[in-house]
């Protein structure tokens, strides 16, 4: 089973208590399975994570995008978490799907009355941290960097970009 994901920030000190809570319990569950870690889809609605957590709708491995019913999912979070749940947009020029996504999060927060957010998807902190960021990911799948098959990321955009470099990737993007 592919792991989906969101993107989740505090919004108060009982959120950070209930998210850590949440990760713990997910790496716990992963050791006794001798998987990755994760949380069900239905902790952040069943244990107090409105009001306290703000979720962003997240990447293409959301489980909004990429999931069967994965629109039904965004509309019971919409329910719970009202204004704290945002429909995120990325810009990721470089990954074609991106688009496709992007147009689902801004279809979804039109139909939803949901607030849009545009992020860059920053998983390492400069351009050239890319490599560095790739051995990473090699070591934690316990894979060797010239293993043909190891997963890497299809962008090579995911460092923390300034503002004027997101719009321009949207522009790139159409």
């Amino acid at each position: 089973v592919k792991k989906r994901h969101l993107t989740a920030l505090v919004k108060t000190e009982a959120g950070l208590h209930l998210l850590m809570k949440a990760l713990s319990a997910g790496w716990e569950r992963s050791t006794a399975l001798n998987d990755k870690p994760a949380i069900p889809l239905t902790e952040p609605l069943d244990n107090g994570w409105p009001g306290n957590i703000v979720l962003l709708t997240g990447c293409a491995s959301s489980p909004f995008w990429g999931l069967d019913n994965g629109i039904d999912w965004l509309g019971k979070y919409r329910d719970a978490f009202g204004d704290d749940l945002y429909a995120e947009t990325m810009a990721l020029h470089d990954f074609a799907p991106q688009k496709a996504i992007n147009e689902l999060a801004l279809e979804a927060a039109k139909h939803l009355g949901m607030k849009a957010v545009a992020t860059c998807d920053a998983h390492f902190v400069a351009e050239s941290d890319y490599k560095n960021h790739e051995v990473l990911l090699a070591i934690g799948r316990h894979q060797k960097m010239d293993d043909p098959k190891r997963w890497k990321f299809d962008s090579r955009l995911n460092w923390m970009r300034r503002p004027e470099e997101i719009v321009a990737s949207y522009i790139k993007m159409g």
